[in-house]
């Protein structure tokens, strides 16, 4: 069987709210600078603002564990099938957060990246099967 193509996602897991410990943005700050990646400027509080998929925050998470997080959150990292990577959202209630993958998102991206000047009927019936398919399916809450 084929393994499905993933992409991580940092979330919280506990009521509190997400953000991160100075030693994991110090990491952070270290695997950006060996990237020769510019440090990012408005002080520290800027590295709870990196993206969920940011390869230096999955990095650090994983590396650091439950030291990565600061004091009232649990950072986890969950792997979204890479379809979802531009279709996902974070939600939250008191802290506490669910990634969720949104159908409707995933077709309605799909629909908006077709070139539908040059699509055969071929190719076109295969994209509307699996939309189909994917509409099919409710939210996913990782």
């Amino acid at each position: 069987m084929q393994k499905m193509a993933t992409i991580q996602v940092v979330y919280n897991a506990c009521h509190g709210g997400y953000g991160l410990s100075e030693s994991a943005r110090k990491l952070i700050a270290q695997k950006r600078k060996d990237a020769g990646l510019p440090l990012l400027s408005k002080g520290w509080s800027d590295y709870d603002y990196l993206s969920r998929t940011d390869p230096h925050l999955i990095e650090t998470v994983n590396e650091l564990g439950e030291s990565a997080a600061s004091t009232y959150a649990e950072l986890k990292v969950v792997s979204i099938p890479i379809e979802y990577k531009d279709c996902y959202e974070i939600t939250e209630y008191d802290g506490l957060e669910t990634v969720v993958c949104d159908p409707a998102a995933l077709v309605t991206h799909k629909l908006d990246h077709l070139d539908l000047q040059s699509i055969s009927p071929e190719k076109c019936k295969e994209i509307l099967l699996e939309l189909q398919t994917i509409s099919k399916n409710y939210k996913q809450r990782f």
